[in-house]
Order: C-alpha cells, then sequence, then structure tokens
C-alpha cells in the first residue's frame, strides 16, 4: 500500500526546504496575479475599442487583398498591398495586448463587413477604383475618430500607446485614399 505524505510530514522533511520554497512562489504568483488583474481594469471605451477595432483591422486586411486583385491601377493595387500589410500588424499588435487583458476578440467579421466584401467583390471593374478609394477615405476618417476617441478616454496604457502609433499610418492612408479618389474620379 503506497502512504500518502501529510503536507506537515514534507515540511518537516529533508525536502522541507523546497516545499517552502514552492509554496511561497505559489503565493508570490498569486498576489502579483492579482495586482496585475488590478491594473488592468478596462473602462468601457477601452473594451468597445479593443472589439471594434479587432473587427476594423481584419477588414481591412480583406479589403486590402481585394483592391490587390480586383484594382485597374498600379497605385490602386499598391495602395491595397499597404492596407493589408499594415492593418495585419495593426491587428497582430491588438491581439496581444487584448490576450494580456484577458479580452476575448471574435476571429470572425460581422455581416455588415462581409456585405461590404461582397459588394466590391462584384462591383463591376470600371466602377470599383473610384468606390473603393472614396470608400476608404470615408473609412479612414471614422477610424482617425474611434483612435483619437481611445486615445483622450481609454484607460489602459498600452491600449491608448497602441491608438496612439497607428494614427499617423491612418492619417498617412486617408491621404493616399484621397489621392486616388481624386485620380480615379478625374478619370470617370
Amino acid at each position: 500500500m503506497i502512504e500518502v505524505a501529510k503536507w506537515s510530514d514534507i515540511m518537516n522533511s529533508r525536502y522541507g526546504f523546497l516545499a517552502r520554497a514552492l509554496r511561497a512562489g505559489l503565493a508570490f504568483a498569486a498576489v502579483a496575479a492579482g495586482s496585475a488583474h488590478a491594473e488592468t481594469v478596462l473602462n468601457g471605451t477601452d473594451r468597445d475599442f479593443i472589439r471594434w477595432d479587432s473587427q476594423i483591422e481584419r477588414a481591412q486586411q480583406n479589403m486590402g487583398e481585394i483592391a490587390q486583385r480586383r484594382g485597374g491601377s498600379s497605385s490602386l493595387r499598391e495602395f491595397g498591398r499597404r492596407v493589408q500589410q499594415d492593418h495585419a500588424a495593426a491587428y497582430f499588435r491588438l491581439r496581444e495586448i487584448a490576450g494580456s487583458l484577458g479580452e476575448k476578440r471574435d476571429e470572425a467579421l460581422d455581416a455588415i463587413h462581409l456585405q461590404v466584401e461582397q459588394r466590391f467583390e462584384a462591383m463591376p471593374a470600371g466602377r470599383f477604383d473610384v468606390q473603393f478609394a472614396r470608400h476608404e477615405v470615408k473609412d479612414h476618417r471614422n477610424f482617425l475618430e474611434h483612435f483619437r476617441a481611445e486615445v483622450a478616454g481609454g484607460t489602459d496604457r498600452n491600449l491608448r500607446d497602441y491608438a496612439s502609433r497607428q494614427i499617423p499610418v491612418l492619417e498617412e492612408h486617408l491621404k493616399e485614399a484621397e489621392a486616388l479618389a481624386s485620380d480615379a474620379g478625374q478619370g470617370q
């Protein structure tokens, strides 16, 4: 018959030092986890931003891929490549931050974003460039409002830093989309 040792027997044995060290380590980890959790209490702005931006970054990756495939001009295809790459990098960073905060993101796109993609996939080639560029102008203006709101009203420092670092990227995309919309509109 195998005997199960009592905790007190282990603590008094030659393994007592290791048992006490393990117990102290577990206690420290519990305290550290509790204090880390206390520092990451998110407000509604942060939670809403994570959910919203998760959708946006995924949708923009897909829109960039669509522009690369369907764009009539090389400048629109190149813009699509940059949009896809920049938003993929942003999504990766957002996932890291959200994961560290214990926030789950929905990996699937919602119905609205899927409908937009389907509309652009089915759009006649002659209308694609100008419509895509105009859509990206509108979207990036909206994105900038949301990112600035997170910087101003978010409580998590990592999310605010992330949003702050993305603003110049979004501003550059907006400038490019405005130029493309202007160029494509003149060709129509």
